[in-house]
């Protein structure tokens, strides 16, 4: 029975290391802390709200089959590889804006794989998956409903939606600008796509749920209170398909209260100041490469008071390793499920590529800001 427990547990943590890094990073913390140890009041509820508002809508679009409609229409346009892999990289980075990063990988790299695996052209898998990977990181860096420290260093600092655009702008038209060349540096050929049928679409609940979107982008705007949009996006999604609980993520959810409580103890002990200050631009991009954006966001916040800063340097954080954005292991494990290759040669196109974009991104931005 033991070792059933043991082996159990230990596959459980091995597919859940940041969850289970962070629950004893906060367990931890809280023990130090002692007397002055603050749970509730550290806890940013609007950040989840928002976060589990944004998985019900795009369930339920995926439910209803309004995404894949759309991506039907656009892919049977495209009549060489060049231009199937453009649909597939600047669907990732358009989509990611609003939908995450994370949603994005895991809409188009499965499908992706599963399309250039059916026509033989294997080869240019390697390099589709990284730039889809890159696409849709620093896509959703555009709006704070693309990825979570976005959002939560939105609130976190009551920045304006304008003040957040002129950041993020520069560095999201950079990053297209780049995987457009890149694309456009490549060998072209012919490709002929597979006869599909064509997605069925179902009309109301596509048009609720788009409305439901809007409410949501009412809240980015600050002409909404949060949660008032909750109150309405929860029940009614819920009501509509209850089985989209099933596909909110608990586990992101819960490593966010997590990372909330590690963070507001650690901001009230001196020696974590004296190391964390500094440039938060540099200190973003840093702290992701060794911990992944979103929590390197959630600690530096807890010292920092430029929000703007600490946002391009999460975000741009987001390249470089594979784990500096956990949305990068979702293209990684699905490359190493579907696509049967040899997983170095993926690492190596991946770290080049990635560190690439970092050094030209970090330039911008240590110019312009």
């Amino acid at each position: 029975m033991w070792s059933t427990i043991y082996s159990n547990g230990k596959n459980w943590i091995k597919g859940n290391v940041e969850l289970f890094l962070a629950f004893t990073g906060m367990i931890g913390i809280l023990l130090a802390a002692g007397n002055q140890a603050v749970i509730w009041p550290a806890i940013q509820w609007n950040v989840l709200a928002i976060l589990m508002c944004l998985m019900l809508i795009l369930g339920g679009l995926r439910q209803a089959g309004g995404i894949q409609w759309v991506c039907y229409h656009l892919l049977r346009r495209c009549h060489s590889v060049k231009a199937v892999c453009a649909f597939f990289i600047f669907s990732c980075f358009i989509s990611s804006m609003v939908i995450t990063n994370d949603a994005s990988l895991l809409l188009f790299v499965p499908e992706s794989i599963w399309l250039f695996r059916k026509l033989k052209k294997d080869d240019w898998l390697p390099f589709l998956v990284v730039l889809e990977t890159i696409a849709a990181n620093m896509g959703s860096t555009l709006l704070p409903s693309g990825n979570p420290q976005n959002l939560y260093l939105y609130f976190m600092y009551g920045m304006k939606f304008s003040d957040f655009l002129k950041i993020t702008v520069p560095i999201t038209a950079l990053s297209g600008l780049l995987l457009l060349g890149i694309l456009w540096g490549r060998r072209n050929e012919a490709m002929a796509l597979p006869q599909q049928k064509a997605p069925a679409v179902r009309g109301r609940p596509a048009a609720l749920f788009t409305f439901l979107l809007g409410v949501i982008f009412l809240v980015l705007l600050k002409t909404l209170v949060w949660w008032v949009a909750a109150m309405v996006v929860i029940p009614l999604a819920v009501f509509l398909d209850y089985r989209l609980l099933k596909q909110v993520d608990w586990k992101l959810l819960l490593l966010f209260i997590c990372l909330f409580v590690f963070a507001g103890n650690m901001s009230h002990m001196p020696w974590v100041i004296r190391h964390l200050t500094g440039n938060p631009l540099l200190q973003g991009v840093f702290w992701s490469q060794i911990i992944s954006n979103v929590p390197a966001a959630v600690l530096l916040s807890s010292v920092n008071t430029q929000g703007e800063m600490l946002v391009a340097g999460t975000d741009i954080g987001g390249l470089g390793t594979l784990i500096a954005s956990m949305a990068s292991l979702i293209s990684y494990r699905a490359y190493k499920q579907y696509a049967g290759r040899n997983i170095r040669e993926y690492l190596v196109i991946f770290t080049a590529w990635n560190l690439l974009f970092l050094a030209v991104l970090l330039l911008e931005a240590w110019l312009i800001f």
